[in-house]
């Protein structure tokens, strides 16, 4: 059942936020409101994938990076994505957790998500066929061609990845959506 006043039934994005919330990988922004054309930031996405992986308990709870205090509510998120090298910082003691997460970064630490896990297949797909994939990070490329390859993230075009694009809340929850389902046929 949807609980938020920003989002109907006729939006294609309805039954990803209803499966997210559902299983409690999103929250709204506030009660009423999802907010699904606002940008993920790096915090949100550690919480999210924090969320998607159970809450598991830190091992040493330190937290390495000055711009993060104890009480943010995705503290304990960073310091869980951290330990398990699914996000690095931006810079030694930054982590930057207002940063606007681009499609390629969320490819990416889902990546290293699923190899801290051992469930992934290193199949990965020629991105040649799309225009902007010289537009890759480095760094990126292998799991954006993992991706593509699972159906985890589509084109934004039939010819275009949009890489460097920030994500939004609604796509966040499309393709976590389709992790959960990935994730659960790798088991």
């Amino acid at each position: 059942m949807n609980t938020f006043d920003d989002v109907n039934t006729n939006d294609w994005y309805y039954e990803a936020v209803r499966f997210v919330n559902e299983n409690g990988i999103f929250k709204g922004i506030n009660d009423n409101t999802f907010g699904a054309d606002i940008s993920m930031n790096r915090a949100m996405v550690a919480t999210v994938l924090y969320r998607f992986a159970g809450e598991k308990k830190t091992v040493n709870n330190e937290m390495k990076f000055n711009d993060i205090s104890r009480e943010q509510y995705y503290t304990d998120a960073v310091i869980w994505a951290t330990e398990n090298g699914i996000v690095n910082g931006v810079a030694e003691s930054e982590f930057a957790p207002q940063n606007n997460v681009t499609r390629e970064q969320l490819v990416a630490m889902l990546y290293r998500y699923v190899k801290t896990t051992g469930s992934i297949s290193e199949e990965s797909m020629n991105l040649s066929a799309y225009d902007d994939n010289t537009m890759i990070s480095d760094y990126a490329r292998e799991a954006f061609g993992w991706a593509v390859k699972t159906g985890l993230i589509t084109g934004r075009t039939t010819s275009t990845l949009a890489p460097q694009s920030f994500v939004t809340r609604a796509e966040v929850a499309t393709i976590m959506m389709r992790f959960y389902k990935i994730m659960n046929v790798a088991k």
